[in-house]
């Protein structure tokens, strides 16, 4: 058990370092353009390894599960399984096991919507803000 604690502080320690040097080397090479073009390619230089992340675990096993869901056994195309479900009656569980997260989300999504506009200790953020401001 402590090994495995060991190995994982020690993949922590060189995944955080090896894209801090990254980002560090990057940019230094990015700062040496002109500035016009440093302007333009200097948000990538953090955006692009987020976005290659999202692209490798997010949409390449969503893309590849959808064609799945068009093929069979034998790795043809069909629409078999799609009638499969339409014919058949789903289980209630799965009809129902999507709704507490979805409320949930849309209560959470609500809560961050009015959020910014009730009132803290009876005066808006805006005022609030207003006053820090004046006072100094």
């Amino acid at each position: 058990m402590i090994a495995k604690l060991i190995l994982a502080a020690i993949a922590l320690a060189v995944g955080v370092g090896g894209i801090w040097l990254l980002f560090i080397g990057v940019a230094g090479l990015v700062s040496m353009l002109e500035p016009k073009w440093r302007d333009r390619i200097l948000p990538w230089v953090f955006a692009g390894p987020a976005l290659a992340l999202l692209a490798v675990f997010l949409v390449y096993p969503a893309a590849g599960t959808i064609l799945r869901s068009f093929q069979d056994e034998k790795g043809q195309l069909t629409l078999a399984n799609f009638a499969v479900m339409a014919v058949r009656q789903p289980p209630s569980w799965i009809v129902y096991a999507p709704l507490p997260p979805l409320f949930l989300m849309l209560l959470t999504g609500l809560y961050m919507f009015v959020l910014p506009y009730v009132t803290w200790r009876g005066r808006l953020p805006a005022d609030f803000n207003r006053e820090d401001a004046n006072s100094r």
